[in-house]
Formats: structure tokens, C-alpha cells, sequence
């Protein structure tokens, strides 16, 4: 386990209630990646869609 897991989060019973938003979000901060911030969501750079 890493040091921002919980432990708890891996003893739900139910595989979805392990991951909801807030955990993501939690993970996601850890290594620098705000995803709650706006400026995550925005670059300079162009973007492919592809679909």
C-alpha cells in the first residue's frame, strides 16, 4: 500500500464502494494531479479527438 491508501477503503465489501470520488480525488492529489482545480481541465497545447 502506498502511504496516502486507506486501509479501510480495501475492506469494503462491495468492489464500488472501494473507489468513490473522494478516494480518487485523494489518490489523484498525491503524485501533484489536482483534478478539483479548473486549471487541471485547461491547456495551451491542442488536443486530438478521436472517435
Amino acid at each position: 500500500m502506498r502511504a496516502f491508501e486507506s486501509e479501510a477503503n480495501y475492506r469494503k465489501r462491495r468492489i464500488r464502494d472501494r473507489l468513490d470520488r473522494a478516494v480518487l480525488i485523494d489518490y489523484l492529489t498525491a503524485p501533484g494531479l489536482d483534478i478539483a482545480d479548473d486549471r487541471f481541465w485547461s491547456s495551451d497545447r491542442s488536443a486530438l479527438l478521436i472517435e
